[in-house]
């Protein structure tokens, strides 16, 4: 039997205000949470105490287009996106780095970072020798003139940056530009001592059929710096994913969006090999609007999870697929469809008891309104019949609008969920109070 026991919505306009900052009327401003209201409390199973609900919250954005979190120092991190400004659609706008701040209970402008339609940030900490760094890449889409093909960049982390705009306690200066067309998407993995970045390229300045290479950067310690060593062919890439396959099978799937005026293109499965040093081909996926890949593991099983946006005729309503690996056939075969409706991103998280959750942004609603209902799916499987299939079914529906991307992160035992609305004023959090 399902339990009921939900996301309850931390972030509600009614309940919190947003005060933004004049610094940038085209930023994604800064805000002072004020908070009305009792703090409620309530008992929570998982925390296994009685104790004070956070207060409602959200924080100031504008064309979230991705939120990214991350721990540094003891700290917690939101990191968005903003894609442009939801009033002119200013694409040369200041994405911005939040810092949870435990006495307020809110998060708090850190740091605010000039972008040029950024779609997405990736935190990663690297290994250089006997140190590890810290490191933010964001993904520029293009600039107020349309021009796609612009510098992305590689900030680092810097525990005496008081400058740029940062708040006291550090902050991330920029280390590295990088030559990218049209970014949408960042991904940090390692094989081995070798350590990557991969980027999604939507587009160049040549129109927009989406025939366009994605490029594989390596980090070259003696250089000290990312060097590219592999175009891939993509087509309007929005997303990379890296997974392994037992202890020794490195993958990149990549999500292709559009081709030649077609949604319907194939993404595709690439395998690392490690005699040639570089990614071959190795299994083309079919998809629709491909927008985002999410892989995880539940049980003995890997499994892959595609967004699928629209079709070519314009129809957003289309179910996004669900891959498991086939040991026996070597490939990756669709075990099951979820309905999506502009289906952005996904996110895997786990909960207490071994629970699998799975959160899935829906960017329209009915007649393509930006007030979608996004879904959290629960993995149910039956160990009384080992024949019955398992699968997600759903758990909780949201009131969203036009979500774009999910961050699940952990708080002193709490669980939340960011998410980045496209096309409102605040992205919302939400708590799990199970």
């Amino acid at each position: 039997a399902m339990r009921l026991v939900l996301l309850v919505l931390v972030a509600a306009t009614a309940a919190a205000t947003a005060t933004a900052t004049a610094r940038d009327a085209e930023s994604c401003s800064a805000a002072t949470q004020e908070c009305s209201g009792a703090v409620e409390t309530s008992y929570s199973p998982e925390l296994g105490h009685c104790g004070p609900r956070l207060p409602p919250l959200t924080v100031p954005t504008q064309g979230a287009a991705d939120v990214e979190a991350f721990t540094l120092e003891g700290r917690t991190y939101l990191a968005v996106a903003c894609h442009r400004n939801s009033t002119s659609n200013a694409v040369d706008v200041d994405s911005v780095v939040f810092r949870w701040d435990a006495a307020t209970s809110t998060f708090v402008a850190a740091q605010y970072i000039p972008t040029h339609g950024a779609a997405d940030w990736e935190f990663f900490q690297l290994r250089d020798g006997n140190v590890e760094r810290s490191f933010l890449v964001v993904a520029n889409n293009r600039d107020a003139r349309y021009n796609y093909e612009i510098d992305s960049v590689l900030y680092e982390w810097a525990a005496d940056a008081y400058g740029s705009g940062s708040a006291a306690g550090g902050g991330f200066v920029e280390r590295q530009s990088l030559p990218t067309r049209g970014a949408w998407d960042w991904e940090f993995f390692r094989i081995g001592e070798l350590q990557f970045l991969v980027v999604a390229n939507v587009r160049g300045n040549n129109g927009g059929s989406g025939d366009v290479d994605s490029v594989v950067y390596r980090w070259e310690a003696e250089a000290g710096k990312f060097q590219p060593v592999q175009h891939i062919p993509t087509w309007s890439a929005m997303d990379w994913e890296h997974f392994r396959v037992g202890d020794d099978r490195d993958f990149l799937v990549v999500a292709n969006n559009f081709q030649g005026g077609k949604y319907e293109v194939d993404s595709v499965v690439y395998q690392w090999d490690a005699a040639q040093a570089r990614f071959e081909r190795f299994q083309n996926l079919s998809t629709v609007g491909a927008r985002d890949w999410e892989s995880f593991r539940i049980a003995e099983h890997s499994y892959l999870m595609v967004s699928c946006y629209r079709d070519s005729a314009g129809a957003y309503d289309l179910d996004s697929g669900l891959y498991r690996w086939a040991a026996e056939h070597d490939a990756f075969q669709a075990v099951q469809h979820l309905p999506t409706h502009g289906g952005s991103a996904s996110k895997h998280f786990t909960l207490q008891a071994g629970r699998h959750l799975l959160a899935v942004a829906n960017f329209l609603g009915v007649g393509a309104s930006s007030n979608a209902e996004s879904v959290i799916y629960e993995w149910e499987s039956d160990a009384a019949d080992p024949a019955a299939q398992p699968g997600f079914v759903t758990l909780q529906q949201l009131p969203t609008q036009s979500a774009f991307d999910w961050a699940a992160f952990e708080i002193a035992g709490r669980r939340f969920l960011a998410l980045a609305n496209f096309m409102a004023a605040e992205s919302t959090i939400y708590q799990w109070n199970g």
